[in-house]
């Protein structure tokens, strides 16, 4: 599994903001065993969906998103968790820690 988490000044961003960077951790088992820092070219930003499924990312974490950008996302296999959702996200708090 694939996890991507936007990012900009350590704190969740939107999938467009400018300047964001993504963080991408690759997951068995439920053991890290990869990690990469991406900062998001313009031609990237125009077609994320596209980028994300590219990359294999199963999941992604972010501030908030629109519903059409949700939908589209999940239709696409890949699950959305924003701030309102992850408060009990044990994934989600085990990322975070590796993060800062």
């Amino acid at each position: 599994m694939k996890v991507a988490i936007f990012i900009k000044k350590n704190e969740l961003t939107t999938l467009h903001e400018e300047k964001a960077q993504v963080v991408v951790f690759n997951i068995e088992e439920e053991k890290v065993i990869g990690v990469e820092n991406i900062s998001l070219e313009d031609q990237h930003r125009k077609s994320i969906e596209n980028w994300l499924k590219q990359k294999s990312i199963n999941k992604i974490y972010l501030s908030e998103i629109d519903d059409h950008t949700h939908q589209k996302l999940n239709s696409n296999g890949i699950k959305v968790k924003t701030l309102e959702s992850i408060e009990n996200d044990k994934l989600f708090k085990k990322l975070a820690l590796i993060i800062t």
